[in-house]
């Protein structure tokens, strides 16, 4: 059952990648920090409707942004690393 929740998150994650605006690339400041936050909320939307937890990384010529949602594992409670890989 772990690789079906593995597998979701996968899904879900990718989902959400895809949905994500192309704002998000925009430069650092007050535009660019509202883009972030958008991607924030989406990832947290992705946990809200079942995954288990969502890791979303942004680069671009203004550098590196990680965004995460959820827990690591199902039915613990360590937060997502935002250095985590799949």
């Amino acid at each position: 059952m772990g690789r079906l929740y593995r597998a979701l998150v996968t899904a879900a994650t990718a989902l959400a990648v895809l949905a994500a605006p192309t704002a998000a690339a925009a430069a650092p400041g007050e535009e660019g920090e509202a883009d972030r936050a958008a991607l924030q909320r989406r990832l947290d939307d992705v946990v809200a409707t079942g995954a288990v937890g969502a890791l979303m990384e942004v680069r671009d010529e203004h550098g590196v942004w990680r965004g995460t949602s959820g827990v690591a594992e199902r039915g613990k409670r360590r937060a997502v690393p935002a250095e985590g890989r799949f």
